[in-house]
């Protein structure tokens, strides 16, 4: 090993922590917005369990989001939403929510798919039925990176709190197998990359850099590299972002994954 190695390691030893999820993103009481891609759900998730500890935790979408399967999901039909007002649906919801037994709540109008849209109150309503409200505000079809577009993502202007995931699989291989509007990555870069293009933490810096989202970045996934390139990356994006980066695993959705914070 050498000198140069020690003292990477030794930098990466000392900055690294393991710290609850919630306390790493900054997560704070009303809105909190998650966006990005290879891991939101998990996410959300992780972060509902944790602070169902700390009070009542309400899940949402201002796109499209999956029902969960660890809550209850309460859901109307667009028909239901248009014939209540909204003071009627408010009262509706808290009518069902018994926050006692179930403090955590999946709340949607159903769409297609079996996916459900936004529910058709303001934010400002909706955070005033839970502690915590967690919003998913993105999409990225399953891929582990995303480019946005013009109207991506949609965060709540209620959100004292924005969460961008990237899942840590995606590096190493072609842009266009990994990245979700890989044509808008393509051309954040001149000249513009090849959909060949190998995904290194370089490009993906630059993209992070170019679009300038989110008030902290959660790196998922890194199970999939080894605790020393986990850290590497970490303190590396950390470094040229000048913002909180943390990372970890969330494939098994758990209510204490191992987080790595810089």
């Amino acid at each position: 090993m050498t000198k140069q190695q020690r003292q990477i390691d030794d930098q990466l030893q000392s900055k690294l922590f393991r710290v609850p999820l919630s306390e790493a993103l900054g997560i704070k009481k009303g809105v909190n917005a998650v966006i990005g891609s290879g891991g939101k759900s998990s996410l959300l998730k992780s972060l509902s369990l944790e602070l169902s500890q700390k009070g009542s935790v309400l899940l949402t979408t201002s796109t499209h989001i999956l029902p969960f399967s660890h809550c209850e999901n309460i859901c109307f039909s667009e028909e239901e939403a248009l014939e209540n007002s909204k003071t009627l649906l408010q009262s509706k919801v808290l009518s069902l929510w018994d926050k006692s037994q179930n403090p955590i709540l999946c709340l949607g109008t159903l769409g297609k798919n079996g996916k459900l849209s936004p529910f058709p109150l303001p934010f400002s309503a909706i955070e005033q039925m839970a502690d915590f409200v967690l919003v998913e505000a993105d999409g990225s079809k399953r891929l582990p990176g995303k480019a946005h577009g013009r109207n991506e993502p949609e965060i709540p202007k209620e959100s004292q709190r924005t969460v961008l995931v990237f899942g840590a699989s995606a590096l190493h291989k072609p842009i266009s197998e990994v990245i979700h509007r890989v044509e808008i990555f393509q051309n954040f870069f001149t000249p513009s990359l090849t959909p060949d293009t190998i995904l290194t933490k370089e490009l993906l810096l630059q993209a992070f850099r170019k679009e300038n989202l989110g008030d902290c970045l959660f790196v998922n996934q890194l199970d999939c590299l080894t605790k020393k390139e986990a850290g590497e990356l970490l303190l590396f994006l950390q470094k040229g972002l000048g913002k909180m980066v943390c990372g970890g695993s969330l494939k098994d959705g758990s209510a204490h994954p191992e987080v790595l914070l810089l």
